[in-house]
């Protein structure tokens, strides 16, 4: 964990061309209902007050970079 960068906001077209990217995985961690009401397309969703680090452990790969969508800087924190 010491090692991962520090989280940094994106303007929606930095997002993007991020996303755009072959080595990404877009996980939305916002609530169901958000998710439900309208997401990016394409990502995928774990709601970060569930059991998200079981979750997350079973989806989500270790060999891209994942961009994070979240309701606040600190997620669902």
């Amino acid at each position: 964990m010491r090692e991962l960068p520090d989280i940094k906001p994106m303007s929606p077209p930095e997002f993007r061309k991020a996303a755009q990217k072959k080595n990404t995985f877009v996980l939305d961690i916002r609530s169901y209902e958000a998710f439900g009401g309208q997401h990016v397309p394409g990502s995928y969703h774990i709601d970060f007050g569930g059991n998200f680090a079981t979750f997350a452990g079973w989806i989500l790969p270790p060999d891209q970079n994942i961009l994070i969508v979240a309701n606040s800087p600190r997620g669902g924190l």
